[in-house]
């Protein structure tokens, strides 16, 4: 089996569980009397005791399957706009993302500056760059592992198919499911069978 370096787009996961909880355990936070979710400690400290379980799930099930060589996490940029709002200005200007939320924003950020932070400083490998959301890392990560490893993208982001090659993977957390086309998607077992019949 081929080495297997792993890109997990951490920003889209964190919305992911920030989503999950307000689903199950926050819907109260609608009322406009009540502060918002993550605008205190005790609920930032919650939310990433969250995140990081996730990250733990998603790391031991790959690490089960594949023989990973790194993993590497990646992030919207903290403080700069993406350099996409230049060239299209109503960039995630939709109805969708323009409506009220029931979270802190800037405690939102601020928590996932913090977790970034939390992860380097146990010596694990994360990326961030200002003006670069996380898919466009992805895609630069992409070019910098050589010809005989293999890659895995952890997304739910459709957008992230369009990376899958001969090499290439997109494995969405969600559904616990392994892209190896950009439309053809297989449970992760099936595709390390292959892999390992080759």
């Amino acid at each position: 089996m081929l080495k297997t370096n792993v890109h997990v787009d951490l920003s889209g996961i964190a919305h992911q569980i920030l989503h999950r909880i307000n689903k199950r355990d926050y819907t109260k936070t609608l009322n406009p009397n009540k502060p918002k979710f993550l605008s205190e400690k005790s609920e930032r400290d919650f939310y990433k005791h969250n995140l990081h379980e996730e990250m733990k799930k998603i790391s031991k099930n790959l690490e089960s399957y594949f023989d990973v060589k790194s993993f590497t996490f990646v992030f919207d940029p903290f403080k700069e706009k993406s350099f996409r709002y230049d060239l299209y200005p109503m960039y995630k200007q939709s109805a969708s993302r323009t409506k009220e939320r029931n979270y802190d924003q800037r405690g939102f950020h601020d928590t996932i500056e913090e977790y970034y932070t939390d992860l380097n400083s146990l010596g694990i490998k994360v990326l961030e760059r200002g003006g670069m959301e996380a898919d466009d890392l992805l895609f630069s990560l992409k070019g910098a592992i050589p010809e005989n490893e293999n890659i895995c993208i952890v997304s739910s982001d459709g957008d992230m198919r369009q990376l899958v090659d001969h090499r290439t993977f997109v494995y969405n957390n969600i559904l616990n499911e392994t892209y190896i086309s950009a439309d053809l998607r297989r449970p992760i077992a099936e595709v390390i069978k292959n892999d390992n019949d080759e």
